[in-house]
């Protein structure tokens, strides 16, 4: 993660902190996104570099007013499934399949930007688990598992059109040991709170 991406996650979550709010309540929330998400992970065997996939991710937190709010959530970053091709392609080949999950915990920053748009900066820790599994036809099956602590920052906004309802957009960044990653979040959140 680049210096100026962790600087700028900050200052959000202090302006959020110490400006005056009119926007936010109290309480719990759910919800769930859309995650388009890439993930580039190093194994003792070498390495796996992904496009771009799409899955469920799931969060919940607990407002603790207006400016801050504590946040868990999981994601599926990537799950794909392929062949193993030389110059043609045939089921005799042999497969792959590389998955990654997330699981985290985040502190939210909220800057509002009038009564139903916020800004929010995200900084936390998660759990980054990835699999690569290969299956040519010749050799049997190899696979390489990793499971690392990951650093995660990222910026977002959400617009509540009614009481109760948040649209949202995020993007974040995780790093750790062995695995970088980036995603794009667009989901609902529902609050459970007045």
């Amino acid at each position: 993660m680049t210096t100026r991406t962790y600087s700028g996650a900050v200052a959000m979550i202090l302006a959020a902190v110490l400006l005056p709010s009119s926007a936010g309540a109290a309480g719990f929330y759910l919800g769930t996104s859309l995650v388009k998400a890439k993930v580039d992970a190093d194994y003792s065997g070498g390495s796996v570099r992904s496009n771009r996939d799409s899955n469920l991710g799931f969060h919940a937190g607990y407002r603790l007013g207006d400016r801050i709010a504590l946040e868990a959530s999981f994601a599926k970053l990537f799950d794909y499934r392929g062949s193993l091709c030389q110059d043609v392609c045939v089921p005799e080949t042999g497969s792959f399949e590389f998955e990654a999950e997330r699981l985290e915990l985040a502190v939210l920053g909220y800057l509002p930007l009038g009564r139903k748009v916020e800004l929010f900066g995200k900084a936390g820790a998660g759990r980054v688990e990835t699999q690569f599994l290969i299956s040519p036809w010749d050799l049997g099956t190899s696979s390489f598992d990793s499971t690392d602590t990951a650093a995660i920052l990222g910026a977002g906004v959400a617009w509540s059109p009614v009481r109760r309802l948040a649209l949202r957009v995020q993007y974040d960044r995780h790093h750790s040991g062995s695995t970088d990653g980036s995603a794009y979040w667009a989901g609902i959140t529902f609050s459970l709170g007045k």
